[in-house]
């Protein structure tokens, strides 16, 4: 009777015994079920911030890509172009901030077949004229015609800003150096700027900014003149832009804006 009862329990000890790795091993199978379930509803979480983070930059995305849009069916072939400028308190502060000093005009053509050209623009200054001028550039830049056109390039720039009533302000105007290597013939995809550190006083502007900003935009409009002649004697104000390298921009170069720059190129 002993041996079978020793028996019986130590079958049962056995079923005990696997009937607990049985549970282990599914507590196991659990416990990794686990695991991997929240290791997917962690990927789902950052997922749907990427999606949230997305959706939320889109309509911006939307509105540069169709500004840029807009600059490349709207070109200039008079020598003459009015450039449209949003989003100015953003580029404002970037221009502060140092994210982005700079914004490049869309480009435009003194005639067909004529000079190639855009301007640049430091909202924020440049140099010594940092924090108390905006600085504003004239560029020659490489065009199909350009064996067929004078050089060096020799005709008066002026820049002006537009205010609401369509009256140009803060005028300046400049006849080239034409030693000077800004003026050659292009042989690069930009020739170095030449023009004003000191265009526009950033704090005259602030005072009388309800003139000139509406609707977050301001109008600078660049023309070339190809009938005046310099007076003799003349002093030109115009400089030779100087980048200083002290100060880069640190605006990330993502996706986007690399596209659009292709795009605009």
């Amino acid at each position: 009777i002993v041996s079978k009862g020793a028996a019986i329990l130590s079958n049962s000890i056995q079923q005990i015994a696997g009937e607990r790795d049985l549970r282990q091993q599914a507590l196991q199978r659990h416990n990794h079920e686990f695991s991997m379930l929240k290791i997917l509803i962690q990927n789902r979480e950052t997922d749907l911030h990427r999606f949230i983070t997305i959706q939320n930059a889109l309509p911006r995305e939307i509105l540069s890509i169709e500004q840029q849009l807009d600059d490349k069916q709207i070109i200039s072939f008079d020598g003459r172009l009015k450039w449209k400028i949003a989003d100015f308190q953003s580029k404002l502060y970037d221009a502060r901030s140092e994210r982005q000093r700079s914004i490049y005009s869309p480009e435009f053509y003194s005639s067909k077949t004529g000079y190639k050209i855009c301007s640049r623009l430091f909202l924020n200054g440049i140099n010594d004229a940092r924090n108390t001028h905006m600085s504003i550039y004239f560029i020659l830049m490489p065009h199909e015609y350009d064996a067929i056109l004078e050089w060096p390039f020799h005709f008066k720039v002026k820049f002006s800003l537009i205010n609401k009533d369509n009256q140009h302000h803060f005028v300046n105007f400049f006849w080239p150096d034409i030693n000077s290597i800004c003026f050659q013939r292009p042989r690069l995809q930009m020739n170095e700027g030449y023009g004003f550190e000191n265009f526009i006083s950033l704090e005259e502007f602030q005072q009388k900014q309800d003139q000139y900003i509406q609707d977050d935009t301001i109008f600078i409009e660049i023309e070339i003149d190809f009938i005046s002649k310099p007076p003799e004697n003349w002093s030109d104000s115009g400089q030779r832009l100087m980048e200083d390298e002290q100060h880069i921009d640190t605006i990330d170069g993502d996706i986007m804006q690399r596209a659009l720059f292709s795009m605009h190129n």
